[in-house]
């Protein structure tokens, strides 16, 4: 298989969004998310193989608020001019930054006690180096993140979320 032929044929790379929203709960924390199950048989793992992993830190919290539910932390948190900040915004956020220079497939995202996660699985892991560096310093970006690349062929980083 020819990968530059394949992503001529965006259905092809990109499935129809099949969505699960889900809630993980442990002693200490409710977290909120979604995973792209469409993304559970894709014939071209071996393409998208490197899984990059973002932190979205979404400023320092008040320690009198500590008490407010965390979902309204999270969803009520931030707006960026007349947008909320929330999970579409911050995918889309993504999907801007990423386009023209790699092939993203953004598989997963779920809240955490400063702000986001995402998992996207990406073709070109120097360029999108590049570009996540080129956002992390921007004086004018929106949020602050870390992130770390794995190589992940068989997607076993996401595995166990998609099916």
């Amino acid at each position: 298989m020819n990968w530059e032929e394949i992503k001529k044929d965006v259905s092809k790379i990109h499935p129809k969004r099949e969505i699960a929203i889900y809630t993980l709960q442990s002693p200490n924390r409710k977290s909120l998310g979604w995973v792209n199950i469409a993304y559970a048989n894709y014939d071209f793992r071996e393409f998208c193989r490197y899984c990059v992993e973002i932190q979205i830190r979404l400023g320092k919290r008040d320690k009198k608020k500590e008490k407010l539910n965390r979902f309204q932390m999270h969803f009520k948190l931030a707006k960026i001019g007349n947008e909320k900040l929330d999970f579409e915004f911050i995918e889309n956020y993504f999907i801007k930054h990423f386009s023209g220079i790699c092939t993203a497939l953004f598989l997963y995202i779920k809240t955490t006690k400063r702000g986001f996660q995402i998992q996207i699985y990406v073709d070109n892991i120097e360029a999108t180096t590049n570009r996540l560096n080129e956002m992390k310093t921007d004086k004018n970006r929106i949020f602050d993140f870390d992130y770390k690349i794995t190589e992940d062929e068989n997607w076993d980083i996401i595995g166990m979320m998609l099916y």
